[in-house]
């Protein structure tokens, strides 16, 4: 998850708020609490990793991963309530 910065994340938050999420994110247990609301950890990443290298991921990783980055960039994780 090289090159991704808090600038890209918010970023990556933005574009997401303007599109619907597809069905197929499932938050599981955990998501990104941002402004309020919840974001799926492992799309934030996906689409932060996308605007920071202009190239899509291509690696495959585990949430846990992308918690940890998030985390370390300053982003909340939060239990997904439904």
């Amino acid at each position: 998850m090289q090159n991704i910065n808090p600038i890209h994340v918010k970023k990556a938050i933005d574009q997401l708020k303007k599109s619907s999420l597809p069905a197929k994110f499932d938050f599981r247990t955990k998501a990104v609490l941002y402004e309020g609301k919840m974001y799926p950890v492992k799309e934030v990443i996906r689409v932060a990793y996308e605007i920071a290298n202009k190239q899509e991921m291509t690696k495959t990783f585990v949430t846990t991963e992308a918690e940890s980055v998030l985390v370390k960039l300053g982003f909340t994780i939060v239990p997904f309530v439904r």
